[in-house]
């Protein structure tokens, strides 16, 4: 036998952010703990990424130049996606989250490192492993 680990599929995120900087950096930092990473850098590539297959947890800034991030949650949401999805914002993230019924706001600027903790905490509440 090669080996006893069970396989386990990699949990998918879309990080949907119109700075190619904050993308790189979520990027790297869910790579890094073993997210399949997706990105978008516009609402009509997140809506596109939606239709190429459902992610476990999406993470939607406000501020995109095609779509307002509000439209895109609605639009992810009519697609059927039920997950989690955590809006990423420097304006109004908080009052966002209300509005929309999201799971989770983040304030711009953040540490890379709470993101993620919210990310596994959110996915882990909903596959019933909360800590």
């Amino acid at each position: 036998m090669s080996g006893e680990e069970p396989q386990v599929s990699p949990r998918r995120v879309l990080v949907i952010d119109d700075d190619p900087a904050i993308v790189r950096l979520l990027g790297l930092t869910l790579e890094a703990a073993d997210f399949d990473v997706r990105k978008a850098t516009d609402g009509r590539s997140a809506v596109e990424a939606i239709d190429d297959g459902l992610p476990d947890l999406v993470l939607l800034d406000l501020q995109l130049p095609d779509m307002d991030g509000r439209e895109v949650f609605r639009r992810l949401r009519a697609s059927g996606y039920g997950g989690p999805v955590v809006i990423i914002s420097a304006h109004g993230a908080r009052s966002a989250r209300r509005e929309l019924g999201a799971d989770a706001a983040v304030d711009k600027p953040f540490d890379p490192d709470f993101v993620l903790d919210r990310v596994e905490a959110l996915l882990s509440a909903r596959n019933g492993h909360g800590d």
